[in-house]
């Protein structure tokens, strides 16, 4: 079971807690496998990924408002209950870059 979305990149930074998490905010965001029913809470007011560095598909300067990712989450992700959500890392299975 895993949940896969796209979204548009509105901000991208470096953690300041710690620098090996890029904090992507998403919105525009579609399901493209969504078992659970949990994208449409971030359909309004979208998401924000704390993501490793590591699970990029490319290097985080690539990232760049505007752009369009697909992110792939671990089975039924943690999530805060905040607006927006924030899904933590450790529920993070990948995040790619796609092709404009």
């Amino acid at each position: 079971m895993e949940t896969v979305f796209t979204g548009e990149i509105t901000q991208s930074v470096i953690s300041e807690a710690d620098s090996s998490i890029l904090q992507l905010t998403l919105q525009s965001v579609q399901a493209i496998a969504d078992s659970e029913k949990i994208v449409p809470a971030f359909e309004t007011d979208g998401v924000v990924l704390n993501v490793p560095i590591e699970k990029l598909s490319t290097g985080p300067d690539a990232l760049t408002v505007g752009s369009t990712v697909t992110c792939t989450l671990k089975g039924l992700p943690i999530m805060t209950m905040s607006i927006p959500p924030q899904i933590p890392g450790n529920s993070i299975e990948k995040v790619e870059l796609m092709a404009d």
